[in-house]
C-alpha cells in the first residue's frame, strides 16, 4: 500500500484546530495508536481516546475518515508482485495495523481489484491487532517464525521502518530496508529474488 501518515495528521488538525506539529509530537497519541495496533483497545475505545485527545466530539464515520486518510492507494503492480513471489517462495505479510484500517483496505481491494483481502496473494497474513503484538517487539517476529516453514536465516524481511529492520537482523534474518517502494524489484534482484 502507499501510505502517508501526514494526511491523517492534517485531517486531525482540521478536525480539532490543533497544529499538526502538536498532533505529531503528542506522546499520548502515539501511545493510543500503539495500544490500538496491539489490539489492547477496540474500535470504540480508540475513537473515544482520539476524540478526548483532540478535544472534539465527532462521529465514528468522521474519526474513521480522518484515520484512514493515510491510506493513499493499493497499487495493482504491487499485488502482482505478491502473486509472482507466492509462486516461487513462501510469502507472509506482517503488518502493524488495526481493525479500522484493515476494513478500509479490504473495501479498497474489493472495489478496485476484486479481492476480499490479501489472503489469496500470500501464504500467511499476520496483523498486529490480531496477534496482540507489534513490530519491532521481538514477540511478533517469534510468532511468525514459530508458525513458518522456514528458519530466520532463510527469511528475507522487507520493511520501511529502520527499527523493524534492526529487530529482524538481530534475529538472524536477511533484510531489505525499503525507502522507495518502486525500487523493490531491484532490491529483491540484488538478493537473488526475481519477480
Amino acid at each position: 500500500m502507499t501510505l502517508d501518515p501526514q494526511f491523517t495528521t492534517l485531517e486531525f488538525s482540521i478536525l480539532s484546530g490543533k497544529d499538526t506539529r502538536e498532533i505529531n509530537h503528542s506522546h499520548f497519541m502515539n501511545s493510543v495508536f500503539q495500544q490500538y495496533e496491539r489490539g489492547e483497545i477496540d474500535n470504540e475505545a480508540f475513537r473515544h481516546e482520539v476524540c478526548k485527545l483532540l478535544a472534539v466530539e465527532a462521529s465514528d464515520q468522521v474519526i474513521d475518515k480522518c484515520w484512514n486518510a493515510m491510506i493513499v492507494e493499493v497499487l495493482k503492480v504491487r499485488l502482482e508482485w505478491l502473486k509472482t513471489l507466492k509462486e516461487k517462495y513462501h510469502v507472509s505479510i506482517l503488518s502493524n495495523t488495526n481493525d479500522i484500517h484493515i476494513s478500509f483496505v479490504n473495501d479498497l481491494l474489493k472495489k478496485h481489484h476484486g479481492l476480499d483481502d490479501f489472503s489469496s496473494l500470500v501464504h500467511n497474513v499476520y496483523y498486529s491487532h490480531e496477534v496482540k503484538m507489534r513490530k519491532p517487539d521481538y514477540g511478533i517476529y517469534h510468532h511468525v517464525l514459530d508458525n513458518a516453514p522456514y528458519l530466520p536465516e532463510e527469511t528475507l524481511f522487507l520493511d520501511d521502518n529502520g527499527d523493524n529492520i534492526e529487530t529482524a537482523l538481530e534475529l538472524g534474518m536477511r533484510t531489505i530496508h525499503v525507502t522507495e517502494p518502486k525500487d523493490i524489484p531491484t532490491l529483491l534482484a540484488n538478493e537473488g529474488v526475481q519477480l
